[in-house]
């Protein structure tokens, strides 16, 4: 990004990424500790607990855990459906770049 080339959108997520900022925050080891109980209790939508609260704060600012949070989720939802792939077609996916989300290829 060129400098001067901030977008407005961009703009407003990084000024809404400020003012979301608490003296008490939680870091990506404790956020990698409570995403999978965290992504249980959402999909038995059964999300009522404070102790997340840090954790959704924290989501919305680090794309690295973001992503942890969204691979776990979609496993989960496969897993609730009963739609789960075998071992062998999971390899088989990622071996040929397939985002098992939407069919697309990844690279």
């Amino acid at each position: 990004m060129k400098r001067g080339s901030l977008k407005y959108e961009q703009f407003v997520r990084w000024i809404d990424r400020i003012y979301k900022t608490a003296d008490a925050e939680a870091d990506c080891d404790q956020v990698r500790g409570l995403v999978a109980a965290y992504v249980d209790s959402k999909i038995t939508d059964s999300v009522r607990d404070p102790v997340y609260a840090p954790l959704l704060l924290h989501l919305d600012q680090c794309m690295d855990c973001n992503e942890l949070y969204e691979s776990l989720y979609r496993i989960a939802e496969l897993e609730a459906w009963g739609d789960m792939p075998s071992a062998g077609v999971l390899f088989d996916d990622v071996i040929a770049g397939t985002d098992l989300s939407n069919g697309e290829v990844y690279s």
